[in-house]
């Protein structure tokens, strides 16, 4: 399934761990300002760090999000639409619904026609394009963007166990990612985070292929389910 990546591997394996009701706010530089009281803010560097959501799988008919890996208009929801979404929503498994999305927008095309769907984790942010509508897999293509969306619940041990055992092979110095030998479905090959979340959707929708590929992944992707179905 075609899908635009939204985050760096980079990005999740060093950003702190976030929540499933929480998403990320990068490091930034704040300049000096006046408060309303008067008090004045020197400039400083305000470090990363995960902010709780306060709405939650919010549908907005725009947004003030830019996105620099994707060529969409954001339009208007119909109302069926988001029956259709809040109908597959529920189908989730129970783990992956406690990661809630901060916006839910409706995009005409992701990059690409044939795109159904796209999930921006820094933002908790899900996207549904025209495509998903016709899908007959519409339950899949949930499964592996709300995947997007819990990497950065991820810890550094365990997204470097994952990339581990899908077989890539990872030199941090360099900044080089090298995929596996043997991919899950081609695209895997474009970034860890992409391989995690078509290991996520396949455990679902395919585990014996899964296992057959790549027994050694689907092992550790099911720890890491297990683990989150505990919590």
């Amino acid at each position: 399934m075609p899908i635009i990546l939204f985050i760096l591997f980079s990005t999740a394996l060093f950003a702190s761990v976030c929540g499933p009701h929480e998403i990320y706010v990068r490091e930034q530089w704040i300049e000096s300002y006046k408060r309303a009281d008067g008090t004045k803010v020197r400039a400083h560097l305000r470090k990363a760090h995960c902010r709780e959501l306060t709405q939650f799988n919010y549908y907005q008919d725009s947004t003030t999000q830019t996105f620099k890996k994707i060529k969409t208009n954001i339009k208007k929801w119909k109302s069926e639409e988001k029956k259709i979404v809040d109908e597959y929503l529920s189908k989730l498994p129970e783990w992956l619904k406690k990661y809630k999305q901060g916006e839910q927008l409706r995009g005409d095309v992701g990059g690409n026609a044939h795109n159904p769907a796209a999930g921006i984790p820094l933002t908790r942010t899900l996207i549904i394009f025209d495509k998903f509508f016709e899908a007959s897999n519409k339950l899949d293509v949930l499964i592996h963007e709300v995947g997007h969306l819990t990497i950065l619940d991820l810890t550094k041990e365990e997204m470097l166990g994952f990339a581990n055992a899908s077989g890539w092979i990872i030199n941090r110095e360099k900044g080089i990612k090298t995929p596996p030998k043997i991919l899950v479905i081609p695209d895997s090959s474009e970034s860890v985070s992409e391989d995690y979340a078509n290991h996520i959707e396949i455990y679902y929708s395919d585990p014996t292929k899964l296992k057959k590929v790549n027994p050694t992944s689907f092992s550790y992707i099911e720890k890491i389910i297990k683990k989150r179905e505990q919590k």
